[in-house]
This record gives C-alpha cells, sequence and structure tokens, in this order.
C-alpha cells in the first residue's frame, strides 16, 4: 500500500511541478513581451 501512496504522491508533485513551471514561463515570456514593447 506504501508504494502506491508513494507513486501516486510523487505523480502529483510531478504535475504540481510542471504546473508551476508553464506558470513561470508564461510570466516570464510576458515579461519579455513587456520589455519588447
Amino acid at each position: 500500500m506504501t508504494n502506491l501512496l508513494e507513486r501516486s504522491a510523487k505523480h502529483y508533485l510531478a504535475i504540481k511541478a510542471a504546473r508551476q513551471l508553464k506558470d513561470d514561463i508564461e510570466k516570464a515570456g510576458l515579461d519579455d513581451l513587456k520589455t519588447l514593447d
């Protein structure tokens, strides 16, 4: 049971990290666009 729980936790954290990274990239991209203007 612990294995399944661990895998779920890692999967959840991976998705959370990916979303955070995507947000950061989008924010950085928007900042870059503002700088270009």
